[in-house]
């Protein structure tokens, strides 16, 4: 699958603080990637090295084969680019469509093609009769799917998003995020999205960033990230037995990805690093006479994944 974008041990330092520090990741075509972490972790900063808007300390980006640091390739590069950032920019007087048209001219989109263009996207984002309303009237949902529709009107490969659900109610969260996947789906266009909807991230996106700090701690595909952490199985018992004691302590030495165990009366539980750890507890188990009613496996969550990185204070 070819690069979109290669990160290669970036760093840049605002100020007094290191916000990216050895920075390395890599983003083949068509992949929907979520970029996580708490507030200061480097994720904008990171955005805005992509987008040319800052130029790192240290280290390189290449994006779509082209060096981004070099002046020369300022312009293939943010061709293939669209982005919605935190302001949208838009002037409320004037309609929808004439705030697109004004944009799409800094990309050298004919009026007759852009206008083309603005109809079909509109037309996917179910707006097209709202394009000749001033923006002044539109709600923030609108507003959002107004800022992508201007961020596709150039026909990019490249869709950079930073908290674009942030602040929506929750049938305007799923509409954009149905709206993102048909995107990668349907038109092939890679996304890198930063969001702090750890649901929205898990739900949606093929691959995770995880910073805090300006360090990206994790990278991978959704299943790596969420196989890292390990996994909570409870076996529910039907009866008391004698051998229940010793059978724990043999799965303890000989049941490799046994992380720990504990027995809550007639449950007993097993934190698992392993998958194929539960099928050999079973096993055990049932040599031993040890009869459950029930087998419960903890799906891993995002969120998981997450608060093993980072200490939250209840209630933050």
């Amino acid at each position: 699958m070819p690069q979109v974008i290669k990160v290669d041990r970036i760093s840049k330092t605002l100020g007094k603080k290191k916000m990216l520090n050895n920075i390395s990741f890599s983003v083949d075509r068509g992949e929907l990637i979520g970029l996580i972490g708490p507030n200061g972790a480097g994720k904008t900063t990171l955005i805005r090295a992509l987008l040319g808007l800052i130029r790192p300390d240290e280290g390189g980006i290449n994006m779509f084969q082209y060096d981004r640091l070099a002046d020369s390739a300022s312009e293939h590069i943010n061709q293939r680019i669209g982005f919605v950032l935190d302001k949208s920019g838009f002037s409320e007087e004037m309609s929808a469509l004439d705030n697109i048209i004004n944009y799409s001219r800094l990309y050298r989109v004919h009026s007759r093609d852009s206008k083309a263009r603005i109809l079909e996207l509109a037309s996917l984002f179910k707006m097209e009769d709202r394009l000749k309303d001033k923006v002044g009237a539109f709600s923030k949902g609108m507003l959002q799917k107004l800022c992508i529709i201007r961020s596709l009107v150039h026909m990019p490969e490249l869709l950079v998003l930073d908290e674009v659900t942030s602040g929506l109610d929750p049938m305007m969260q799923i509409e954009i995020r149905n709206l993102l996947v048909q995107l990668t789906k349907e038109r092939g266009i890679t996304i890198l999205m930063s969001s702090h909807q750890l649901d929205e991230v898990e739900r949606i996106c093929n691959k995770v960033l995880l910073m805090d700090q300006g360090t990206l701690k994790l990278s991978g595909s959704m299943d790596q990230v969420l196989k890292a952490q390990t996994m909570i199985v409870s076996f529910t018992l039907t009866e008391d037995n004698e051998d229940i004691q010793s059978a724990i302590e043999e799965i303890e030495t000989s049941v490799p990805g046994v992380v720990s165990t504990s027995r809550d009366l007639s449950t007993l539980i097993f934190e698992l690093s392993e998958f194929d750890a539960l099928f050999m507890i079973q096993r055990k188990l049932i040599e031993r006479n040890i009869r459950f009613t029930s087998m419960n496996a903890q799906d891993n969550k995002l969120e998981d994944v997450y608060m093993s990185f980072y200490k939250v204070e209840e209630g933050e």
